[in-house]
């Protein structure tokens, strides 16, 4: 599914993330209650109808359900599912913003928008967007160089790999081009993971399991042969 949709994407071009559009709603609707129970406590008069506020966190709830659903795509498809640190906190920190939206709404119901418990419960849910907001801006800049692009990145985290696991057994390359392993990313991370020849005969190369090599770093190592096999024709030709 998340193949199709990502597919469907860049067939139209479109390239950038799914999630980070989709958060500007709860983050806002959040802020809104906040800010407007805060000013009525201050100035102990109503800003708005008591039960716009839980109705306000009401959308947030409902909302929040497509950003978790885009976060969890995005996940896949840039970072292929691997257990980032980043990725774990804004997990967690996505299922207790549910909690208290709820929490949120329920007491709006029954105590109103305007009193300090839910001024209280309206400051812990903005303290928990800012969180998610803080490890979403860690995950793209602190994870992903922002001063490179991105496959640069890849390709100089590739070199790296490539040098310390492979080149003893595949300098430059040797070796690989003809393996349809390293056809599409799928068939090579399968490849790494439990290496076998196209009858299931085992091969002479060791697996790389996943607390050896993760997702992430075999994304780098596979754009890093990609790139070192294009350039093998031009070699065999000056020769």
């Amino acid at each position: 599914m998340v193949n199709f949709i990502y597919g469907l994407l860049d067939k139209i071009h479109y390239t950038h993330p799914l999630h980070p559009p989709w958060t500007h709603l709860p983050i806002g609707l959040v802020g809104g209650a906040f800010i407007f129970a805060l000013v009525a406590l201050l100035l102990r008069r109503s800003i708005l109808p008591s039960i716009a506020y839980h109705r306000i966190i009401l959308l947030a709830f409902i909302f929040i359900f497509p950003a978790i659903f885009f976060g969890y795509t995005d996940w896949q498809h840039d970072y292929f599912g691997d257990w980032l640190f980043p990725i774990k906190i804004k997990i967690v920190l996505s299922g207790a913003l549910l909690i208290l939206f709820l929490i949120g709404f329920l007491h709006g119901r029954k105590a109103g928008g305007e009193t300090k418990g839910a001024l209280v419960i309206y400051a812990l849910c903005l303290a928990t967007v800012t969180g998610l907001g803080y490890y979403g801006a860690q995950l793209s800049f602190a994870e992903k160089p922002p001063t490179t692009s991105k496959m640069i990145f890849h390709f100089k985290a590739g070199e790296k790999l490539f040098g310390a696991d492979c080149n003893a057994c595949h300098p430059q390359g040797a070796n690989i081009a003809s393996d349809p392993a390293v056809e599409h990313f799928d068939t090579f991370l399968a490849f790494l993971r439990n290496p076998k020849q196209p009858d299931g005969s085992p091969t002479g190369m060791p697996p790389f399991p996943r607390d050896q090599l993760s997702n992430e770093q075999a994304l780098h190592l596979y754009h890093y042969i990609i790139i070192l096999l294009s350039t093998q024709p031009s070699k065999a030709a000056a020769k």
